[in-house]
């Protein structure tokens, strides 16, 4: 059993699969798309993090340093998140 991330939703799947990539249909929006399997804890956060820290918050407005904190905070939520699902 391995995780699957869809890009177009950001959802997180399981399938009984090895394959790097399935196509699939997504769920939210119906359109066809690519599942990538999820290696570890650690790329998907770093995904998540692109996807959802980025565009909740203006990163512009804070120093470099609470920037480099936020981030590293919500990867490590993403990383606990997945470890629990495991």
């Amino acid at each position: 059993m391995n995780y699957y991330y869809c890009s177009k939703c950001h959802a997180i799947t399981k399938r009984e699969s090895k394959a790097q990539k399935i196509k699939s249909m997504c769920d939210t929006t119906g359109e066809t798309v690519f599942i990538t399997r999820i290696k570890n804890a650690d790329e998907l956060a770093v995904k998540l993090r692109k996807v959802f820290l980025k565009n909740a918050v203006e990163l512009d407005s804070f120093k470099p340093k609470e920037r480099m904190f936020l981030e590293m905070a919500f990867e490590q939520g993403a990383k606990v998140v997945f470890n629990s699902l495991r």
